[in-house]
């Protein structure tokens, strides 16, 4: 155990559980933590894409994010008037908020209004220096090619590296790579946390057979839920089990060496005693003879 990881589990900023429990509470401290621009993320995109589709759920059950009315976006995802989108294409005929600033791939919008001639929103622009509040462009715009934007209340580790925030969230399963678990875990000037999973989607029903699906039982928590029922407590995973699964990801490395290197590597490789041994002594080829043999 490192002392980075020490300290994590030391502080309580390492939690483990079964996927779907454990999704469940990265979403909930997201929603909590709206207010302070946190910024969840994932190494997956269809992760990425069932977290922001579970924070709206709960945004809208919260009036932060109008139920309506709402427009169908990428992957089949609804989006209405205090939705977070982003955009991923380029469109240079649009003026995004100031002169001379077309919309962008990637640009971070807020939805407004919904009309008959498409969204009208606001881009974001960086934070602001001395709060790291995020701030939007004071005019607003139409959006009319809206078809391919996405959610975006959680982000792939590609998305987060240009960003710093108040609190980051990371919702780790256990396939990832250091190099993702460092970005992932660096983002907050404040707090960071790490949502691990510490069973894999596939182990978590090993039962064969048809089964029903997890979205049921979650449907009906959170029904009770906001019913005023208060849910069962999840059961935590064993003591140790989420750090030991952050230690399994810190020791992959996911980044690919250059020829030179991979090179230099089979040539250390070459009179290690670990392969030597591994592979047997070399054998000399015999000289080639054409049928009799000389003493």
């Amino acid at each position: 155990m490192t002392a980075d990881q020490d300290e994590y589990d030391r502080y309580g900023r390492v939690i483990g559980g079964e996927p779907e429990p454990i999704m469940d509470a990265a979403e909930a401290a997201y929603v909590a933590l709206a207010a302070d621009d946190p910024l969840l993320m994932a190494a997956d995109h269809a992760l990425r894409r069932d977290l922001s589709r579970r924070i709206r759920d709960d945004l809208v059950q919260l009036g932060i994010v109008a139920a309506g009315p709402a427009v169908r976006i990428a992957d089949g995802a609804q989006a209405s008037p205090g939705d977070l989108i982003i955009c991923t294409r380029n469109d240079h005929t649009v003026q995004a908020g100031e002169p001379g600033r077309t919309l962008a791939n990637g640009d971070l919008l807020r939805i407004e209004a919904v009309t008959r001639s498409g969204l009208i929103v606001r881009r974001a622009l960086d934070a602001d220096s001395r709060t790291g509040q995020r701030r939007w462009t004071d005019r607003t715009f139409v959006y009319a090619n809206y078809a391919d934007a996405e959610l975006d209340y959680a982000v792939t580790d590609h998305a987060a590296q240009r960003r710093t925030v108040h609190t980051g969230l990371a919702v780790i399963t256990g396939t990832e790579d250091r190099q993702h678990v460092y970005v992932a875990l660096t983002r907050g000037t404040d707090a960071n946390l790490a949502y691990m999973f510490t069973v894999s989607p596939k182990q978590a029903d090993p039962a064969p057979g048809p089964r029903p699906a997890p979205e049921l039982a979650r449907y009906d928590q959170i029904s009770s839920e906001r019913a005023g029922v208060r849910a069962l407590d999840t059961r935590p995973a064993p003591p140790g089990t989420a750090l030991a699964v952050l230690a399994d990801v810190l020791d992959r490395d996911g980044q690919e060496r250059s020829a030179t290197q991979t090179g230099n590597q089979a040539l250390a490789d070459a009179d290690h005693l670990a392969i030597l041994t591994q592979s047997g002594p070399p054998t000399r080829p015999r000289p080639a003879t054409s049928g009799t043999e000389t003493c």
